[in-house]
């Protein structure tokens, strides 16, 4: 029982530092951010802080985590809701909904558009299948093939990269341009009789 109480309160304080810690990176920056700047936000002592993290990248690194995996899991209900007829029509549901939820939380992109595919893979299934896992977190618990697995990662590196330059940058148009388009190179992809001749060429 006691036992249960601590590890509650090192979650709770745990929690406190990484949504301080989020706030100030969306309003500052991470490198505008100080150790002392989070602490101060979160209401404890720095000392706390090195309990649960070894520096600032760590916790931005965690944060990076948290948020990718959270982002994706809410598509990936979102576009289940749906109901797709397949597996490649659930991953075009997945890409709109991400797409949609990066615009309206442009910030949120800015913070983990570099890191979002391999930031929402905890560690252990990064190094035995990152590919594999990635699929998975767009809600299929088994992936059909290694080629399928792969072909989600990669377009889901190609929705972040391109929200990020359309939203945060216009470029080389703004969303609603580029959206249109995307999801249609995506569905163009994921068409391909031979997916491991269509990743090679992305590569």
């Amino acid at each position: 029982m006691i036992s249960s109480l601590v590890d509650e309160k090192k979650r709770k304080k745990k929690s406190l530092l990484m949504a301080a810690a989020l706030e100030l990176f969306l309003s500052k920056g991470s490198e505008s951010t100080s150790i002392d700047d989070i602490v101060r936000k979160a209401g404890v002592a720095k000392g706390t802080f090195y309990l649960y993290f070894h520096d600032r990248n760590e916790i931005l690194r965690e944060i990076i985590a948290d948020r990718s995996k959270a982002l994706v899991v809410a598509a990936a209900l979102s576009a289940n809701l749906r109901q797709p007829a397949s597996e490649s029509e659930g991953l075009l549901f997945v890409v709109e909904e991400l797409i949609d939820e990066f615009t309206r939380q442009p910030g949120l992109l800015g913070l983990i558009y570099r890191n979002m595919t391999w930031g929402m893979l905890d560690r252990e299934a990064r190094m035995e299948n990152p590919a594999a896992s990635a699929l998975q977190l767009l809600g299929k618990a088994s992936p059909t093939s290694p080629e399928s697995a792969r072909m989600a990662y990669v377009v889901m590196e190609l929705v972040t990269s391109i929200s990020y330059s359309s939203i945060i940058l216009g470029e080389p148009a703004g969303i609603d341009v580029m959206k249109p388009f995307l999801l249609s190179s995506i569905r163009r992809l994921l068409a391909s009789e031979e997916p491991p001749k269509a990743l090679e060429a992305i590569r």
